[in-house]
């Protein structure tokens, strides 16, 4: 009973902001604690490692695969949490360090931000009770206003590599097979995986990688033989749906910028879509980029239009322009909380289409005059979609600069029959 009653009290606590008062002695003290208490917290859970490793190794020697590969799941959350540890005590120790900056500011310093918001972000998600502590000294300082976003990273400034390790989402089955190799080795144990190959598919899609859904493994790679030329590529965002929700109450408004790596300050952008949630589809929406080279990276960045404070961050892919070259039909990506991370953020639409600076006049013609092919399939089995159209639209017509006034439209008309003229004299 006694468990019981404190249990809701504890949960209360878990999500507290505000409490304690700044002050720049306890902070210091607090900093000093915390970095201690995360050394011993590592040399704590490396030995549990090497505890675990030979349970491990003793459970693929006597066949018993699947336990063993349960148990390394395990494993590698324990040491996802050590280099956790490592990276926050970093920060621990740089406040510790600029302490005296921290208490004289009004504002939170730009350069400390981002460790001050991955020790919000840590408290209810790391076993070291300061970093609760810190968290409503920080909340007292610089106000709840500020310090609440960076709970749940809505504020998208969290360390990535804190994001990463922290992350909820199970490894990938690759990385857990070959966990398991390094484990019987390292322990002589003669061990091969003997996993199906259909567990495997699961954890097979990373982020920004094709849907299974529109998988196939002739899509899935880029043909390396393919003539390059340099020319336009014209990406055009469709459609998203099982976005991350980002706001906590009431509808999200999503965008997309758009940009590519030899050209980082041009970046485009959707229209907002409205208390669109987590789907919507954009108007026909898409830009231009000059194409130069071979292995080059496009990054496609959802937010949720904030109006009151800095928009929040819901989820990017990094996709290989090659590939988006050779994939001209629509599409969907996988969107992450980060590029390196294994946390789904949701799924982007795509199409695009490429205009080679030499290509035949007439051939340029026909593709910008030409509607695109048959819409995709897609699921339509997610709760949050009822109400979404369960195939992609067609793909726009892909001619450069779409308005939606019937003025503009016959101005761009002009503009690709002067282009069109030019190219043929």
């Amino acid at each position: 009973p006694q468990q019981q009653q404190q249990q809701p009290q504890q949960q209360g606590n878990r999500v507290a902001i505000m409490g304690a008062k700044f002050s720049l002695t306890s902070f210091k003290v607090k900093l000093q604690v915390a970095s201690k208490r995360m050394t011993m917290q590592q040399g704590k859970n490396e030995n549990q490692v090497k505890v675990d490793k030979r349970e491990i190794a003793v459970l693929l020697g006597k066949g018993k695969d699947e336990m063993a590969r349960i148990r390394c799941e395990a494993l590698l959350r324990l040491e996802d949490l050590i280099r956790c540890l490592e990276v926050l005590q970093l920060m621990v120790d740089v406040l510790l360090t600029r302490r005296q900056l921290v208490d004289s500011s009004k504002e939170p310093p730009l350069d400390l931000e981002e460790a001050m918001a991955s020790i919000i972000y840590s408290h209810t998600r790391v076993p070291i009770p300061e970093l609760k502590e810190l968290t409503q000294m920080l909340g007292a300082k610089f106000g709840k206003d500020w310090a609440t976003p960076h709970v749940n990273n809505d504020s998208g400034i969290v360390n990535k590599r804190v994001l990463k390790y922290l992350s909820i989402e199970p490894p990938p089955a690759q990385i857990v097979i070959k966990h398991l190799e390094e484990i019987a080795q390292e322990h002589d144990v003669e061990w091969e995986p003997h996993f199906e190959d259909e567990k495997l598919d699961e954890h097979a899609n990373v982020i920004g990688s094709v849907v299974p859904l529109n998988y196939s493994p002739v899509d899935a790679d880029v043909d390396s033989e393919f003539e390059f030329q340099p020319g336009t590529l014209n990406i055009s965002v469709i459609e998203a749906k099982q976005l991350y929700n980002s706001q906590t109450f009431g509808k999200q408004d999503p965008y997309v910028k758009v940009s590519l790596s030899n050209f980082p300050n041009r970046i485009y952008k959707t229209r907002v879509q409205k208390d669109a949630g987590k789907a919507c589809k954009f108007e026909s929406e898409h830009f231009p980029f000059h194409v130069e080279s071979r292995g080059l990276q496009v990054a496609i960045e959802v937010f949720n239009k904030n109006p009151v404070a800095a928009d929040n961050f819901i989820g990017r892919a990094i996709l290989s322009a090659d590939k988006l070259i050779t994939t001209p039909q629509p599409t969907w990506y996988r969107i992450g909380r980060d590029s390196d991370e294994r946390t789904d953020a949701g799924y982007i639409a795509i199409a695009t289409q490429y205009l080679p600076v030499n290509a035949d006049p007439d051939d340029i013609a026909t593709k910008l005059n030409t509607t695109a092919a048959k819409p995709m399939q897609v699921d339509d089995d997610d709760d949050d979609d009822d109400d979404h159209d369960s195939r992609l639209p067609a793909a726009p017509s892909h001619n450069v600069n779409v308005q939606s006034d019937d003025d503009d439209d016959s101005d761009d008309d002009d503009e690709l029959e002067a282009r069109l003229n030019a190219l043929r004299g």
